[in-house]
């Protein structure tokens, strides 16, 4: 049930990735950013900063949909490259559009700056 969820918002995000998708789609989109499959991933993160960029509002829905969570995996996974990076610059963002939530976000994005000095 799962694989045919992921596989329906891999079509529809390749169908709509030249478009902007509204925030009603940040639940489809949860399912793509928790697919295994990096070419659903990173469309599926590209529309949720580009939702959290038109709609500030939308902060709540990412939020109730557990975004974060998964976004904070990506940040901590040993594997740098795109996705690492966009996970927290979507993390930033959320962190400057939601004043509750600012310095657990902030607290996290200081975190991997030390874990990458560290690492280097």
């Amino acid at each position: 049930m799962i694989e045919e969820s992921i596989q329906g918002s891999e079509s529809s995000l390749h169908q709509t990735e030249q478009r902007y998708l509204g925030s009603s789609s940040i639940p489809q989109l949860a399912v793509a950013i928790r697919s295994t499959d990096k070419s659903i991933q990173f469309p599926a993160m590209k529309n949720v900063l580009n939702i959290i960029i038109e709609e500030p509002e939308s902060v709540v829905t990412i939020l109730e949909n557990d975004i974060i969570s998964v976004l904070n995996k990506f940040i901590f996974n040993e594997e740098k490259g795109e996705i690492q990076f966009l996970s927290s610059a979507i993390l930033n963002l959320i962190g400057l559009r939601s004043e509750g939530f600012d310095a657990s976000i902030r607290a996290g994005a200081v975190i991997e700056s030390l874990i990458q000095m560290i690492n280097v």
